[in-house]
């Protein structure tokens, strides 16, 4: 009965209720009725919060002795899930409002399905027998505070109010979270009382850090953050004889908090309605001010009648002068549309010449070689269509395409022409031809000439130009339909907003009511707290609290009986990929080298051929490797690379903020085994360190003096600070600390030894001024002449890390990113993720690999298939597709290398280091081989020509390489600065496109209800700190844009030159010369060094956006949040503009000189080539070689070859 209760709280909470839902508040007026309910109920709540995958689900299980809940390495609780001892059912609260109550017997296991449907389910409530739970207790799991999906937070947030002990449980590897502190400070500032519980303790190696000493560092961090919580817990359920492991002692504990419940039943209510009725304030003041200012606007915009009605007709006029705009818009499309297509250089010197070998082979005798079948004439014919088409297209692409998309969107900017569908057709805008159409503008029985070649290729640019001005029409005709209408909506639009403002007198009462409403509301409030509020009867408390719901149908039953989540099933597979064992092995191709060595040695003639082979003998003797190992602090990184190397090397770091770059190289006579070089950091590099984290306590310095002061003052100013600059005064607090002891060193490199190679990594106050690492060492990976190279973290503070990192993931051979087997991806992750799906198939071979480490936490091959399934899925989402995914233990891959899953990929990362990237060099020397092959084939007729005309054969051999001469000047002109400066414009234009299409994410990660708590005073800060983040996500993901776009560039010109190349060698074999020289690689591409396109100098222009903010019910509700994403974006639009012209200016400039240099070394080389050839071929006359000879080398080469 009611009367055994507090009369006071009773009436306070029914009375709130009331209120709360007369004023429109059914959000806190439901979290009131809570309240009621276990206030009339006599429950004790007990909530487990944490990061998904710590454990919080195993641990209600343990504690309530029944495999209650699912637990998985994976997000699971996706909704809230509550346990109660009571008559046992289980009801399903869908996100609809409906409940559904399924009463006992019922299938657990398929009840617990329900916790993993987030996205239907907003809670599920399981009554469980009294011998597990006693009646009055409630256990309450929520998703994890981690979770990518705001309504996870939600749901979890929202229930917290009823909890009076929360238990905060952390994964042993992951107590260092900001969010773990930022989350039970929030809860101790609400008066909760927490309990911090860091389980999975049997993780813990005294090897790398005694346990007492990381009890330490677990207490002190959370004080540094000012979190006291009212105890902490050490567990391990998977080993509960583990040293150390507090498991037990939560029992005890909570057995003890339940039995004194009743003490603190009303002060625990009370504190909670505390912080309701403090939101429902907040929420009249937002409702009425929302609707004050709505009105007080509308009043200030509403001028004289007279103003509205001349506003009308001018409407009316200009819906008569659209024709007249219609026409003027047409004619300027089709004269400047024109204008370009006709201009369009699309018939260069090189492509007329690929179209005059095509016309050749068209030719009725074409025939190629003396030797030559019918089957390879038509080949050729083939080769020659395609290499044409190709070539073509990609000038059309070039000069064509990228000139009218531009004109095309920006003829529709003009004209404010407003059309997604339009603007994307604009940037798409590509003349379609093909090959048909090549092969059937050649006129039948036209005769090869040079004139009929200038006749062929203006019959092929002007079809293209009929057809560029047909498609570019029918893009005309659709736009100036969209025109009209848009024309038409925005004056209907304007019409009914002009008419609406002219009703001035009803919007000024509405305003004074308003106000009026607003001053009542306030009163009432007062009056109730002070007043003793009258109690309900029974029966309407009774009323009140009790639960809507509807038993479940049979058929309803019978679909619980089924529920399928897991949809497509995942199974590791034995092999991830393909192993294609090479038909020849490297040693095998070295033999083969070393035979046809000794062939061409005994020929000039072949002196070239034979200098080609040395060299990719040498590149398969010695070649060596750099191996990049990436991934998340606490990702298990080091423990891997000490797996690969096969014994506990490399410590590990505890310091995710100052982690340095570590090598692990083959020993050398100056480097024997177990030698460690340690670089450090230049004073300048330092400097320019201190003077990025300086910032964020508003310092500017510009020397090491200066900025010492800075830190002593930071220091002593700076307490309490939030997750951003506690990174950056850790960072600054360690350079303090070790300044003095490194000072003189700084810039130099130290030789030290093993044992003192951990302080460098593990001691913050020295790694804080290590540039490198490298440590000499004789093992299994290193004897393969491979170089592990171990990055700093994706989340390191340091911005130059980022610039570094993308160099490894271009230069590298190969790419190993580590993740942990049961933790998310952090934004950090996620931004460098995105950077590996921009550039991964960019690369002529997939190098990446991705690991899956600490897999032997897994308790099944199921739920090992589930992670592998989600790790998956998020890689793709990323934009990785088709990853190659190793589940993998370092642990027991330390303890036994013979770990299968440890071998499984070390077979496919070995096979790939050995094989596929060795397969390149194998087979251009089988390539040699041939070409030696046909050299002395050749030798072999032409010394029999020369034999029965001498005098003929020097001069066909003259006229020949006269031809050759010409043919190289020729492709020297196939690509000019203008061709270089189109791609980079184009390139950087798809930057600007990519970025902005991004905006609307970065914006909602700053912008949302969780990092906007409209906390008295702090609003303005919180804003500010919003557009920060917001700004330097922009201008972070613009450099890694830029940084995609060098290797795309890198990409181009490595294209253009292999392209150019090959058009020579194809003019070699249409001339029957079987030299086939190497073309070339560009020996180096210039470094750029990025600098924000955001400044700190730029903030202030941003600034008054963030007046657009009046309160949080506006900005979200009421969708206001859209005018100050559009007010930021229009101030960031024209400063990346600018910056991207400036990148562009400088992008040109270099790349430009890069090809300059290597077109100036090409020429050479070939001339050179083409000189020892020809030379070659004349001393044939003077000293002739035994034709026996010949046919025997021959022989030898074909067996090689077989």
């Amino acid at each position: 009965m009611v009367e055994t209760k507090n009369q006071q709280l009773t009436g306070l909470l029914t009375a709130l209720y009331e209120r709360f839902e007369q004023e429109g508040d059914y959000e806190n007026a439901q979290k009131v009725l809570q309240l009621l309910r276990k206030w009339i109920k006599n429950q004790f709540v007990m909530a487990f919060c944490g990061h998904f995958s710590a454990g919080k689900s195993s641990m209600i299980n343990e504690l309530v002795g029944h495999s209650l809940l699912p637990a998985s390495p994976i997000p699971t609780s996706a909704n809230l899930v509550s346990v109660q001892g009571g008559e046992e059912h289980a009801t399903i609260h869908y996100t609809n409002g409906e409940a559904v109550r399924y009463p006992a017997p019922y299938d657990f296991e398929k009840i617990k399905q329900f916790c993993k449907l987030g996205d239907e389910i907003s809670e599920v409530h399981l009554s469980v027998s009294g011998n597990l739970l006693p009646k009055d207790v409630v256990v309450m799991d929520t998703p994890g505070i981690d979770s990518t999906d705001d309504a996870h937070r939600i749901a979890t947030e929202s229930a917290l109010h009823l909890a009076d002990v929360i238990f905060y449980v952390m994964d042993y590897n992951h107590v260092q979270s900001e969010l773990n502190f930022q989350f039970t400070k929030r809860l101790k500032e609400q008066g909760k009382r927490v309990y911090l519980i860091i389980n999975q303790i049997d993780k813990h190696r005294d090897s790398e850090l005694s346990f007492p000493s990381f009890q330490h560092a677990v207490s002190s961090s959370f004080a540094n953050w000012n979190v006291y919580p009212d105890g902490i817990f050490y567990t391990s359920i998977k080993k509960p004889e583990y040293p150390g492991n507090q498991l037990a002692d939560v029992k005890r504990f909570i057995s003890g908090v339940v039995q004194e419940h009743q003490n603190g039943a009303e002060s625990s209510i009370r504190a909670a309605l505390r912080t309701l009725i403090d939101d429902h304030v907040q929420f009249v003041e937002r409702k009425s001010d929302s609707y004050i200012e709505q009105m007080t606007e509308e009043l200030a915009n509403t001028n004289e009648t007279a103003f509205i009605i001349e506003r009308l007709k001018a409407i009316e006029e200009t819906k008569k002068s659209g024709a007249e705009q219609k026409d003027v818009m047409e004619k300027v499309f089709r004269t400047e549309s024109k204008k370009i297509i006709e201009n369009a250089n699309i018939m260069t010197y090189p492509i007329r010449e690929l179209a005059r070998a095509f016309v050749e082979s068209m030719q009725p005798g074409f025939k190629v070689g003396l030797l030559f079948s019918k089957k390879k004439t038509e080949q050729e014919r083939i080769e020659r269509l395609d290499a044409f088409y190709a070539s073509l297209q990609e000038q059309v692409t070039a000069q064509l395409d990228w000139h009218v998309r531009q004109y095309l969107t920006g003829w529709l900017k003009k004209f404010d022409i407003q059309s997604g569908d339009l603007k994307d057709r604009a940037e798409a805008f590509s003349v379609s031809f093909s090959k048909e159409m090549l092969a059937q503008l050649v006129k039948t029985g036209a005769v090869l000439s040079g004139d009929y070649v200038l006749v062929y290729t203006n019959d092929v640019m002007t079809e293209i130009r009929k057809q560029a001005e047909r498609e570019s029409t029918a893009f005309l005709t659709d736009a100036l339909v969209k025109w009209s209408s848009n024309e038409e909506e925005r004056l209907a639009s304007e019409r009914t907003e002009l008419q609406a403002k002219r009703d001035y007198n009803r919007a000024n009462q509405l305003l004074e009511q308003q106000r009026k409403e607003l001053r009542e509301a306030e009163q009432a409030l007062g009056i109730l707290m002070k007043e003793h509020p009258k109690v309900p009867s029974d029966e309407r408390i009774y009323q009140m609290i009790q639960e809507q719901f509807q038993w479940a149908s049979a058929e309803q039953q019978e679909q619980v009986q089924s529920i399928d989540l897991n949809g497509e099933t995942f199974e590791v597979s034995e092999a991830h990929i393909e192993v294609n064992r090479t038909e020849r092995t490297v040693e095998q191709t070295i033999c083969a080298l070393d035979q046809a060595i000794e062939v061409t040695g005994v020929l000039e003639q072949l002196s070239s051929i034979q200098k080609q082979m040395k060299k990719r003998k040498e590149n398969l003797q010695n070649q060596s490797f750099t191996v990049a190992l990436f991934g998340a602090f606490s990702a298990g990184k080091s423990s891997f690379a000490n797996a690969l190397i096969g014994e506990s090397v490399l410590p590990v770091s505890p310091n995710p903020t100052t982690a340095t770059i570590n090598k692990i190289v083959p020993p050398t006579s100056d480097h024997p085994h177990q030698t460690v070089q340690v670089t450090l950091k230049t004073e300048e590099a330092l400097l320019t360190e201190l003077k990025l984290s300086l910032r964020f306590f508003q310092y500017d310095v510009s020397t090491m003096e200066e900025a010492l002061k800075a830190i002593a003052e930071v220091e002593r100013t700076n307490p309490n600070v939030d997750a951003k600059k506690k990174l950056h005064l850790s960072f600054l607090q360690a350079v303090q600390k070790g300044y003095k002891a490194v000072a003189s060193h700084l810039g130099s490199r130290l030789q030290i030894t093993l044992a003192e190679f951990g302080d460098y990594v593990a001691e913050e106050y020295k790694a804080c001024f290590v540039e490198m690492i490298e440590l000499f060492y004789d093992c299994a990976i290193t004897q393969k002449g491979i170089t592990l190279v171990d990055t700093p973290g994706a989340d390191s503070i340091n911005a130059r890390h980022t610039g570094v990192a993308f160099n490894y993931i271009k230069s590298a051979d190969a790419v190993l990113f580590v993740t942990y087997y049961n933790h998310a991806f952090s934004k950090a992750d996620r931004e460098f993720l995105i950077q590996l799906g921009r550039v991964k198939d960019l690369f002529s071979l997939d190098k990446m690999f991705f690991l899956i480490n600490a897999a032997d936490l897994a308790s099944s091959k199921e739920e090992l298939n589930t992670v592998i399934r989600y790790v998956h899925d998020q890689l793709t989402q990323y934009g990785i597709r088709f990853p190659r995914l190793f589940p993998i233990s370092s642990l027991e891959a330390l303890q036994d290398e013979m770990n299968p899953k440890f071998v499984d990929f070390k077979q496919h990362f070995y096979h790939f280091i050995e094989n596929e990237l060795r397969e390149i060099v194998m087979k251009a020397a089988y390539e040699d081989m041939k070409t030696a092959h046909d050299m002395i084939h050749e030798i072999e007729e032409l010394q029999t020509a020369a034999q029965r005309d001498e005098k003929g054969y020097l001069q066909h051999l003259s006229q020949k390489e006269e031809q050759s001469l010409r043919n190289l000047e020729g492709v020297r002109q196939e690509i000019k600065e203008d061709v270089i400066h189109q791609e980079i414009k184009e390139l950087l234009y798809y930057v600007n496109q990519r970025v902005f299409l991004r905006y609307a994410d970065f914006f909602r990660e700053s912008f949302n209800p969780a990092t906007i708590k409209e906390e008295k005073g702090k609003i303005k800060e919180q804003l500010a700190r919003n557009l920060r983040e917001l700004l330097e996500a922009m201008s972070f993901d613009t450099m890694q844009e830029l940084r995609a776009t060098t290797l795309r560039m890198e990409q181009f010109l490595t294209k253009k030159a292999f392209d150019r190349h090959r058009v020579f060698l194809q003019q070699l074999v249409s001339s029957e010369m079987p030299l086939q020289p190497d073309g070339l690689t560009i020996a180096s591409f210039p470094a750029f060094e990025l600098s924000p396109p955001i400044a700190d100098d730029d903030i202030p222009l941003f600034e008054p956006s963030l007046q657009l903010y009046k309160n949080s019910k506006r900005f979200f509700a009421k969708n206001e949040k859209e005018k100050m994403k559009m007010a930021i974006q229009e101030k960031a639009e024209p400063l990346l503009k600018t910056y991207l012209q400036q990148e562009e200016q400088v992008f040109v400039k270099d790349y430009s000189q890069t090809w300059h240099t290597y077109s100036d070394a090409y020429f050479m080389e070939m001339r050179e080539e083409l000189a020892q050839y020809f030379d070659g071929l004349r001393n044939i006359v003077r000293q002739p070689i035994d034709q026996d000879h010949l046919k025997k080398w021959k022989q030898d080469l074909l067996q090689l070859l077989q």
